[in-house]
């Protein structure tokens, strides 16, 4: 028996120790599985969205069981091997509710080992980290937005959104297609003339929505309200406006990138223009060519080209202190500046 124990003992010995990244979001999470050290990477998952304000924290830890264990299936692994999980998640924001998400997640995978390391920050936070060695701005835009300025190990934030489609969420996919709705419904209505055509709009709102009039809209709106499958609209329109050159859907997108833009200019800003001990700070986010690093981060992101006129005319017109580098991330992992 002893040696046996002794055999089992030197196997996890010899076996590599295992880290989890997870990117939560709204509507959406990925996850991955890689060795510690080397890096390599074993294997990839998702799951559903993990925002404790949308789901609560017992079925976002049920959501990140499930995609846990499906890592850990992919790659042929146990869970006693997973020496960390490094959580960035939508909706945390503060250590109270970071403590409550590790908490009912090792609820949820009582073979964790004893020592394994969770951590759980806001997905600005880990999306900063893994883009820069110095820290710097990240706006997020999948369906909701939110934007926040951080040294790179998060000791340190300013944020502008992130309240909330009912405050705000601007230049998100909610945004996009609640603004492209309303165009339609209030030039249906005669309370405010679209100066693009809106038929093509309508029918793609039509069609995501299984609705055949303007009333239908009202049970989506209403008693089967959903704000995910509003933002799912956003991907229709994004097609209207690259394939088939929809003003009214281009005009939105572009509207989308300007606010995205103020986001960004309001966190640099108020860096820039607080104390010198902060504005020190601030230059400590600079790459080593004197830029700051901006994370696009986000579903949105993918139509760039349809949300750059607004974006670089808002920063052209509103100015920022300090020059800018976007980054926007790849399925793959990678990066693209």
């Amino acid at each position: 028996i002893l040696q046996a124990e002794q055999q089992q003992s030197a196997e996890a010995a010899d076996r590599p120790r295992l880290l989890i990244g997870v990117e939560g979001g709204a509507s959406v999470t990925k996850l991955c599985l890689a060795e510690a050290g080397s890096g390599r990477l074993l294997s990839r998952a998702s799951a559903g969205g993990t925002n404790h304000w949308l789901d609560g924290f017992s079925v976002c830890a049920d959501r990140l069981a499930v995609g846990i264990d499906a890592l850990l299936t992919d790659a042929g692994v146990k869970i006693g091997d997973v020496a960390g999980v490094g959580m960035a998640l939508s909706g945390i924001s503060n250590a109270d509710n970071a403590s409550e998400m590790e908490r009912t997640l090792r609820q949820r995978l009582p073979d964790l080992s004893a020592d394994c390391q969770l951590a759980v920050v806001n997905d600005c936070v880990g999306a900063v980290a893994a883009a820069s060695d110095s820290g710097g701005v990240v706006v997020i835009a999948g369906t909701g937005s939110n934007c926040c300025l951080s040294s790179r190990d998060g000791s340190a934030t300013l944020h502008c959104g992130g309240w909330s489609y009912m405050l705000g969420d601007e230049g998100s996919a909610y945004w996009i297609a609640q603004r492209a709705i309303k165009a339609v419904w209030d030039h249906r209505d005669g309370l405010r003339t679209c100066p693009e055509p809106v038929e093509a709009v309508r029918d793609a709102a039509f069609q995501h929505f299984g609705i055949t009039d303007y009333d239908g809209i009202l049970s989506h709106l209403y008693t089967n309200f959903e704000k995910s499958r509003v933002a799912a609209l956003t991907a229709k329109l994004a097609r209207l406006a690259a394939d088939g050159g929809d003003a009214l859907a281009r005009r939105v997108f572009a509207d989308a990138g300007a606010e995205l833009a103020g986001h960004v200019i309001a966190v640099v800003r108020r860096a820039a223009a607080a104390d010198s001990g902060e504005v020190g700070s601030l230059q400590r986010l600079l790459d080593g060519s004197g830029r700051l690093t901006v994370v696009c981060a986000g579903s949105v992101w993918l139509s760039y080209a349809l949300l750059r006129p607004g974006f670089v005319e808002a920063l052209r017109q509103r100015g920022c202190p300090v020059p800018l580098r976007l980054v926007r991330f790849r399925d793959n992992g990678g990066a693209d500046s």
